[in-house]
């Protein structure tokens, strides 16, 4: 498959080849059904540089019709090896902390406010994890906490 062959040429270093290059291979290997650990390797891959990428390259459509319009899943696990990523960079003292870094920050925010109204089955879940985040930041602002809110469409 072309796809395999390109990721095996692809050197495994961070910035190797550009973040949207990375994911475009990722929605072709998702699109095309490729072997499970060859898309687990561009996710780890994404993942090591997600903090470039944009947030139209990672609304990648779900392949399964029984699921939501977009992968919401594959964006957790980008999200989940990135922080895992952080969390082992972060204990270096060199390097600033992930909590540090406010464009992380406000992507969490706008991937919330960008996930489509067909592509949340049900708010329940939302207003769990809402309801939890801002029991553990009681130092919110009104204005963040409203915005935040917002995304429940209550």
């Amino acid at each position: 498959m072309i796809i395999e062959s390109l990721v095996s040429i692809i050197p495994p270093q961070k910035d190797s080849v550009s973040c949207s290059f990375l994911l475009l291979l990722l929605r072709m290997a998702n699109m095309l059904q490729a072997a499970p650990a060859l898309v687990t390797e561009l996710e780890k891959r994404v993942g090591m540089q997600l903090e470039q990428a944009m947030l139209e390259d990672l609304l990648i459509h779900s392949y399964n019709k029984f699921e939501t319009t977009y992968d919401v899943d594959l964006v957790q696990r980008l999200l989940e090896h990135f922080l895992l990523q952080e969390q082992t960079e972060s204990s270096s003292p060199s390097r600033p902390s992930f909590s540090d870094n406010t464009c992380i920050k406000e992507l969490k925010g706008v991937l919330a406010e960008a996930l489509p109204e067909s592509a949340r089955t049900c708010d329940d879940g939302h207003y769990r994890a809402i309801d939890s985040y801002l029991t553990a930041h009681p130092t919110l602002t009104e204005h963040e906490r409203k915005r935040l809110c917002g995304v429940m469409d209550c």
